[in-house]
């Protein structure tokens, strides 16, 4: 339909799995990983039901990967040390080109996407920012970082914890869950 028409135009809304198939390729041959940029909201307010389906497919792709990763760690031996290795420069690269601005841009996409998500899903954040802060903050707590020392091996299960723990909070229709909720308070007002 019209909305997978959107996503199959934009590379943006490539599945988790195609995005780990083309990095693979790509870091093999040393070229950089792609990054994926957050776009504009009103280009995904129309498709926020069918992003958010496809987020779940994400989540069990993403786990699927991180798992095969922590199965090559966990056999130990060379190539459980060429992952770590290749993943603590990846991750110690992108920090640094990070820290450098290179990701300025992006970041300043993703803040404007997520303000104007909240504020046209009734979310008056900048009324009441340190309670949204800690909404922010509970989704997404601090991991181990392997750019500050934690091995892999400690970091991966912590990631896949989180991730366990998103994918029990995602609903199949949050649009549906809160419908009921709004109509229980309009009706106890009058």
């Amino acid at each position: 339909g019209r909305g997978q028409g959107h996503i199959d135009g934009d590379p943006h809304y490539l599945s988790a799995a195609e995005i780990n198939k083309i990095n693979k390729e790509r870091m093999a041959k040393g070229e950089p990983a792609l990054n994926m940029r957050f776009g504009d909201y009103k280009n995904d307010e129309p498709y926020l039901q069918l992003i958010q389906k496809l987020g779940r497919r994400d989540f069990r792709d993403m786990r699927q990967h991180v798992n095969e990763m922590f199965d090559i760690l966990k056999a130990g031996g060379p190539n459980a040390e060429a992952l770590s290795r290749a993943a603590r420069e990846r991750i110690v690269a992108d920090t640094a080109r990070f820290d450098a601005g290179e990701f300025d841009e992006e970041a300043k996409e993703m803040g404007l996407w997520l303000a104007k998500y909240l504020w046209y899903n009734g979310h008056g954040w900048n009324k009441f920012t340190p309670m949204y802060k800690v909404m922010i903050m509970s989704a997404f707590p601090p991991l181990p970082r392997i750019d500050q020392g934690a091995e892999l091996a400690e970091a991966m299960p912590a990631f896949l914890g989180w991730l366990d723990d998103e994918m029990s909070l995602v609903k199949d229709d949050p649009w549906q869950s809160y419908s009921m909720l709004d109509k229980y308070h309009t009706l106890k007002l009058h």
